[in-house]
Order: structure tokens, then C-alpha cells, then sequence
């Protein structure tokens, strides 16, 4: 497993803390080997625009095929989540995965993505409801690997 320190610009009038990109290795039975990594992106455009180059300057590193999520602090349509998508990471689910805020979830902004597309089958994604331990709520991927 890897932490990678993340760019981070300070942007006058907003709250700016370090973010980090972690990455762990996983070899199921049968030798077949994952690459997984999870973020929590800023909450400032500028810096996202800074980390996602890193992120898959990162990710395009690996052997493996590759799962990526976390918070991305950004909703689809915006220059990070086209980035990411750009990327060739594709995205669990692509429509109404409301996540944000907990008791009336209207945005999302939390993803499980992949990458290559032909590695991977979506079985199922689901936002579980009736949780309030955050101002999120869980998402679960379900993927088959092939």
C-alpha cells in the first residue's frame, strides 16, 4: 500500500487541506491482481484540477486493472468529474446516485469508477438510505471482474 500526497494551492477565501491518494495491491485466488485506490478530493475546483492529473499520471502507473473511488467533491458535468472520465475511468453508476446531503440527498458527488471498461461488469450499485452518521450516504458497487 501507498499514500500519495496530492497538489495543493491555496485559494484565498477557502477552506484548503492537504489531500492524499491512497493505493493498495489486491491478488485474488486464481493470481488475479487489483489495483485500488481511494480519495477524498478539495473542496476548491482549482485543486481538483491540480490532483486528477496526479491522480492518473498515478493510476496509469499500475500493472493492474484498476478501482477508483471515494469523494470526489464534484458532480457529473464539471471539468473534474469530464476529467476523470477522460481519463478512461468509468463511473459505477451514471445517473441519480444522489449521495449528498444525507437526509435529502440531492448531488452526488461520490463515485466508485474503474478502468479498463473490459475488465470490469457493473452487477449493481446502490446508495443505501437511512443513514445518518454523515452528511453522506454509503455507495456500493458490486463488480464482476473479468
Amino acid at each position: 500500500s501507498k499514500t500519495h500526497i496530492l497538489p495543493k494551492i491555496e485559494v484565498a477565501g477557502s477552506y484548503v487541506e492537504q489531500r492524499v491518494l491512497c493505493e493498495t495491491r489486491i491478488t485474488f485466488p486464481g493470481s488475479h491482481t487489483y489495483t485500488v485506490a481511494v480519495t477524498h478530493l478539495d473542496l476548491t475546483e482549482a485543486n481538483r484540477l491540480e490532483q486528477v492529473p496526479v491522480i492518473n499520471e498515478i493510476l496509469s502507473k499500475a500493472a493492474h486493472p484498476v478501482i477508483f473511488g471515494g469523494d470526489f467533491n464534484a458532480q457529473p458535468g464539471t471539468q473534474t468529474i469530464n476529467m476523470i472520465d477522460a481519463a478512461g475511468f468509468v463511473r459505477s453508476c451514471k445517473h441519480n446516485c444522489f449521495s449528498i446531503p444525507s437526509n435529502k440527498p440531492t448531488s452526488e458527488i461520490d463515485f466508485v469508477t474503474f478502468r479498463p471498461s473490459a475488465k470490469f461488469t457493473v452487477v449493481s450499485n446502490q446508495v443505501i438510505t437511512g443513514v445518518t452518521v454523515s452528511d453522506h450516504l454509503p455507495v456500493i458497487s458490486i463488480l464482476e471482474m473479468k
